[in-house]
């Protein structure tokens, strides 16, 4: 049986290995909900896989609470407090992924994020392993996928500002986003919550904005769209709040496939050695 134990760096611009989260945007669009510490214990395992790789059902990935704490910027004690809770949660947390084949539009998967979850008190550690379902849609990932680095989510408090972020970086290479109210409360499991808009804009929107202008590395602008004087649509607009250090593609992951699958603008029309040799450029 292999274990991954997982090891968090502490970030610095000078580390060239930073750990990435992979995530096929099925999976960025899907329904469901988490709080930050269930999301920031999924990102420290995810961030360990090889997204080009397939990963065995019955892999477990160890987090210690040392680990997470330097992750989150915590204290190590309350990390051993926030891995206990997670673990009586996250088992039950599920996901639900529409079908995108577009003739089964209405049909979708539902499927938990775990198999199983372990929290050991005398070592202050959680063991999990990934449900069988979910892995697809975490490794052996050829397109179709979002990337980002693990640090840029890691100090969100807001689950909003997370989810948000994922979104935004599924269209990096236009950095705009136009999302209706009804796919926004649907992925983010809020269809009958906050029924006034002034509400939903003051309890999920605008923290989200904050904490992502505030902790990642990005700047994000929104409005929205009406129909009369209903609003329909946000849409947001974002850039790199450094754009001399906008971080390179990881090597470690990357195939030509998947680098035209990510900037499909830029490799239009462009044979497999010609995308090598964009890849090459920007190394």
């Amino acid at each position: 049986m292999s274990t991954y134990n997982v090891k968090i760096k502490k970030y610095s611009m000078d580390n060239k290995q930073q750990q990435i989260i992979v995530k096929s945007n099925a999976v960025i669009e899907a329904s469901y909900s988490l709080d930050s510490i269930e999301y920031n214990v999924l990102h420290a395992c995810i961030a360990q896989i090889d997204s080009t790789n397939g990963v065995w059902d019955k892999t477990k990935f160890v987090l210690h609470a040392t680990d997470y704490a330097v992750l989150t910027g915590t204290s190590k004690n309350e990390a051993y407090a926030r891995l206990k809770e997670a673990a009586s949660r996250l088992f039950e947390r599920k996901v639900y992924i529409r079908d995108d084949n577009p003739k089964r539009l209405n049909d979708y998967l539902v499927t938990r994020w775990v198999s199983g979850i372990r929290y050991i008190a005398s070592t202050g550690t959680i063991s999990l392993t990934f449900a069988p379902d979910i892995l697809p849609y975490l490794s052996q990932i050829k397109s179709n996928f979002t990337q980002y680095e693990l640090q840029n989510v890691s100090k969100m408090r807001s689950i909003y500002a997370i989810r948000l972020y994922e979104w935004l970086m599924q269209w990096r290479t236009s950095q705009r986003l136009d999302v209706s109210l009804d796919d926004y409360r649907h992925r983010l499991q809020i269809v009958d919550k906050y029924p006034s808009i002034k509400d939903l804009k003051l309890y999920t929107l605008k923290p989200a904005i904050k904490s992502i202008n505030d902790t990642s590395d990005i700047m994000v602008e929104w409005n929205q769209k009406k129909s009369g004087r209903m609003v329909t649509n946000f849409v947001f607009n974002w850039d790199y709040k450094n754009k001399k250090t906008r971080k390179k593609i990881s090597k470690k992951w990357t195939t030509p496939e998947s680098y035209a699958a990510l900037y499909p603008e830029k490799t239009k029309g462009k044979t497999r050695d010609e995308v090598v040799k964009m890849m090459k450029n920007e190394t």
